[in-house]
């Protein structure tokens, strides 16, 4: 009878995750040329990781967090640090400034060299 219970626990936690993994897309990399009909792109900022981008009509424009809070790209909200693991850092190069956002729970890094053109929002 133990047995029985513990398994359907795992199966309820299982189809939560796979539930909850339905609904987080996948983050672009930079602002699409047209907008959806259906949300609104936001990306990371690639220096602050309390700033985020919002993407409208192909450019970005420079959205804030409220003190204290992360921007989580995969939930697409401002999240408490701990739940985001963001970390930013800048470095010089020969050719600029280098620009390195990781997260902390993954070896993912996103590198970009290039200069981003944005508007602060009202």
């Amino acid at each position: 009878m133990q047995s029985a219970r513990v398994i359907l626990m795992a199966v309820a936690a299982l189809a939560a995750l796979i539930d909850y993994s339905a609904h987080v897309q996948a983050v672009p990399l930079s602002c699409p040329r047209q907008d959806s009909v259906d949300y609104t792109v936001l990306l990371p900022h690639p220096l602050d990781c309390g700033l985020y981008l919002i993407c409208q009509f192909g450019s970005p424009t420079i959205g804030k967090c409220p003190l204290g809070l992360h921007f989580n790209p995969g939930l697409q909200v401002c999240d408490w640090p701990q739940n985001v693991g963001c970390i930013s850092s800048v470095t010089s190069t020969t050719s600029g400034v280098s620009i390195v956002q990781e997260m902390e729970d993954s070896d993912e890094k996103t590198e970009s060299n290039e200069n981003i053109e944005t508007t602060t929002a009202a």
